[in-house]
């Protein structure tokens, strides 16, 4: 992992919660993820079912294009987003539309590449280090 990549993790992360940092707002997030997917859906010709009944876990909603295999999964910590192909544990971006990516970046997440949250976790909830990824942290059920 890069280093520049692991300080992003890093910065996104919270040493007591579990699911979600104490100041996540998770309407607020429900409604920007919604608005994402109507932007696709107009712009890209996407069309995303909306996962948004999530419960122990680190991420807070998936969207899933069946058409196109394409997904993306937003993490309750630091903004994130993991764009994936296929299947969420298939972990590819490689065929992944780079419009979806910038897309995301526009309305102000931080892409993460499935390539970039495999490795171990060395973080800062202690109780984790060492028996997760860093996808485990952000974007898996606890």
């Amino acid at each position: 992992m890069k280093e520049a990549t692991r300080q992003m993790l890093l910065r996104a992360d919270h040493a007591t919660e579990w699911e979600c940092p104490p100041d996540f707002d998770s309407h607020t997030a429900l409604r920007e993820v919604r608005a994402f997917a109507q932007n696709a859906a107009q712009t890209l010709d996407l069309n995303f079912a909306v996962d948004d009944q999530v419960q122990d876990s680190s991420f807070f909603a998936d969207l899933f294009d069946v058409e196109f295999a394409l997904g993306v999964r937003f993490s309750a910590f630091g903004r994130l987003a993991l764009a994936f192909t296929v299947n969420v544990r298939d972990w590819t971006s490689e065929a992944l539309p780079v419009e979806v990516v910038h897309l995301l970046q526009h309305r102000g997440y931080t892409v993460v590449r499935p390539e970039d949250v495999s490795g171990t976790y060395d973080g800062l909830k202690k109780e984790l280090r060492g028996k997760a990824t860093w996808f485990g942290r952000f974007f898996d059920y606890l």
